[in-house]
Protein backbone atom coordinates (compact mmCIF):
# COMPACT_ATOMS: atom_id res chain seq x y z
CA UNK A 1 0.00 0.00 0.00
CA UNK A 2 1.37 3.46 -1.15
CA UNK A 3 2.33 6.20 1.56
CA UNK A 4 -0.26 8.54 0.21
CA UNK A 5 -2.88 5.55 1.34
CA UNK A 6 -1.49 6.04 5.10
CA UNK A 7 -1.61 9.02 7.76
CA UNK A 8 -0.19 8.35 11.30
CA UNK A 9 -3.24 9.72 13.71
CA UNK A 10 -2.12 9.65 17.78
CA UNK A 11 -0.21 6.59 17.96
CA UNK A 12 -2.21 4.58 15.40
CA UNK A 13 -1.88 3.78 11.60
CA UNK A 14 -4.92 4.92 9.59
CA UNK A 15 -5.36 2.81 5.98
CA UNK A 16 -7.13 4.10 3.32
CA UNK A 17 -9.09 1.54 1.04
CA UNK A 18 -11.28 3.23 -0.96
CA UNK A 19 -13.40 0.95 -3.22
CA UNK A 20 -15.61 1.50 -6.50
CA UNK A 21 -18.60 0.64 -6.48
CA UNK A 22 -19.95 -1.26 -9.85
CA UNK A 23 -23.78 -1.25 -8.84
CA UNK A 24 -23.46 2.69 -8.02
CA UNK A 25 -21.13 3.88 -9.98
CA UNK A 26 -19.37 5.77 -7.25
CA UNK A 27 -16.61 5.91 -4.33
CA UNK A 28 -17.33 4.21 -1.01
CA UNK A 29 -15.06 4.66 2.26
CA UNK A 30 -13.17 1.52 3.91
CA UNK A 31 -10.71 1.85 6.33
CA UNK A 32 -8.00 0.23 8.26
CA UNK A 33 -6.33 0.71 11.65
CA UNK A 34 -3.24 -0.58 12.79
CA UNK A 35 -1.43 0.05 16.26
CA UNK A 36 2.32 -1.31 16.29
CA UNK A 37 3.63 -2.43 19.56
CA UNK A 38 7.29 -3.43 18.79
CA UNK A 39 7.57 -6.17 16.05
CA UNK A 40 3.42 -6.19 16.47
CA UNK A 41 1.20 -5.02 14.36
CA UNK A 42 -2.48 -5.47 15.45
CA UNK A 43 -4.64 -4.34 12.25
CA UNK A 44 -8.47 -3.81 12.52
CA UNK A 45 -10.82 -2.85 9.11
CA UNK A 46 -13.77 -0.94 9.39
CA UNK A 47 -16.46 -1.10 6.57
CA UNK A 48 -19.19 1.25 6.69
CA UNK A 49 -23.21 1.18 5.58
CA UNK A 50 -23.65 2.12 1.96
CA UNK A 51 -25.01 5.19 1.74
CA UNK A 52 -25.29 8.82 0.34
CA UNK A 53 -22.81 10.26 2.76
CA UNK A 54 -20.36 7.22 2.34
CA UNK A 55 -20.19 7.68 -1.45
CA UNK A 56 -17.86 9.66 -3.45
CA UNK A 57 -17.34 10.35 -7.09
CA UNK A 58 -13.40 10.32 -7.20
CA UNK A 59 -10.93 8.19 -5.49
CA UNK A 60 -9.35 11.21 -4.14
CA UNK A 61 -12.71 12.22 -2.41
CA UNK A 62 -13.65 8.76 -0.54
CA UNK A 63 -9.94 8.38 0.43
CA UNK A 64 -9.84 11.87 1.97
CA UNK A 65 -13.29 10.68 4.04
CA UNK A 66 -11.19 7.57 4.53
CA UNK A 67 -8.66 9.60 6.85
CA UNK A 68 -11.65 11.40 8.39
CA UNK A 69 -13.84 8.66 9.38
CA UNK A 70 -10.40 7.03 10.84
CA UNK A 71 -9.75 9.64 13.07
CA UNK A 72 -13.30 10.19 14.50
CA UNK A 73 -13.03 6.42 14.97
CA UNK A 74 -9.75 7.05 16.79
CA UNK A 75 -11.29 10.13 18.89
CA UNK A 76 -14.01 7.98 19.45
CA UNK A 77 -12.50 4.52 20.84
CA UNK A 78 -14.35 3.07 18.67
CA UNK A 79 -13.77 -1.17 18.86
CA UNK A 80 -10.29 -0.21 19.67
CA UNK A 81 -10.07 -1.68 23.03
CA UNK A 82 -8.46 -5.05 21.67
CA UNK A 83 -5.40 -3.84 19.76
Amino acid sequence: MSDERRKQYKGYVISARPEFLIDYQKWHIGFSIEKHAGSHVSIKPFYLNVEDKTLFDSEEDAMEQCFVAGAQTIDKGIGLDDM
